[in-house]
């Protein structure tokens, strides 16, 4: 993918996140080995510190952007769909006995409500 100017532009910036990552790793590592950990425990602990750390920074430098919608184009809300499945249903479904529940809380039972003769 390019810009206007012919300049390439990087959508995913993997050197940055290898070079932070191999950094994270190192750091990790030798502190580990500072604390008395095992040589093995200490390289594994430290690569998957380097990986996330890795992981994270290539996320944060990425420019993706939100796709545009064509000017014809109109994305419809969920909300007004007439389907409603799975996981909307059973929140429904739930919402209604608590409050079928919750009615029948509110109504006082009927030997505290009676008089005395």
């Amino acid at each position: 993918m390019s810009n206007k100017e012919g300049n390439k532009v990087r959508l995913i910036p993997s050197a940055d996140g290898i070079s932070a990552g191999l950094q994270i790793w190192l750091f990790f590592l030798f502190s580990f080995v500072l604390l008395r950990y095992s040589i093995p425990l200490s390289i594994f602990m430290g690569a998957v510190a380097g990986l996330a750390g890795g992981w994270i920074v290539t996320w944060l430098k990425s420019k993706d952007r939100p796709r545009k919608l064509a000017s014809g184009e109109i994305e419809e809300p969920e909300e007004n769909s007439r389907k409603v499945r799975g996981l909307r249903l059973a929140k429904e479904q739930r919402d209604i006995k608590a409050k079928k529940r919750n009615q029948r809380l509110m109504v006082p039972p009927s030997w505290f409500s009676r008089k005395k003769k």
